[in-house]
């Protein structure tokens, strides 16, 4: 699922599989909190901070990013801060 949120926008519907992508990882690491680093080693905070900035159109889907990054944050909170989020969801 990671490498469907990394993965350059191809149709129309990749938006919405973005979204549910996002949404089915966000419950996972809700379930799994151990999940979360490996989540993180393996690119999502790179994937997610691109969909943000790229999901103007699709607000659902920069929501769903803002939730997926407050359960990152409970664990580890330095990734976020280096990866410059904070920006990206501030505009």
């Amino acid at each position: 699922m990671v490498k469907i949120v990394t993965r350059d926008a191809l149709t129309d519907l990749s938006s919405e599989v973005k979204f549910f992508a996002i949404q089915c990882l966000t419950t996972l690491m809700d379930i799994f909190p151990n999940l979360i680093n490996a989540l993180v080693s393996a690119g999502l905070v790179a994937g997610l901070n691109s969909v943000m900035q790229t999901s103007f159109g699709f607000i659902d889907l920069a929501e769903a990013c803002i939730k997926a990054f407050e359960k990152i944050v409970s664990v580890n909170p330095v990734v976020v801060l280096k990866s410059g989020t904070v920006g990206t969801i501030l505009q």
